[in-house]
């Protein structure tokens, strides 16, 4: 009896082991995701400041 209980703990640790590992993964892409977003905005922020100085 003890058994089959500690049995279905372990899947049941395993299973949430591979949820959040999944859930890790997507957090990981949507990080990465915001950092080429902010590169692009810095790039473009310091674009048009570079304009804005040789304006001058």
């Amino acid at each position: 009896m003890f058994g089959k209980n500690n049995n279905d703990l372990m899947n049941l640790n395993f299973e949430t082991l591979l949820s959040n590992q999944l859930a890790l993964s997507e957090n990981q892409k949507l990080i990465l995701n915001n950092q080429v977003a902010l590169d692009k905005k810095l790039d473009m922020i310091n674009k048009k400041l570079d304009k804005l100085l040789k304006s001058d």
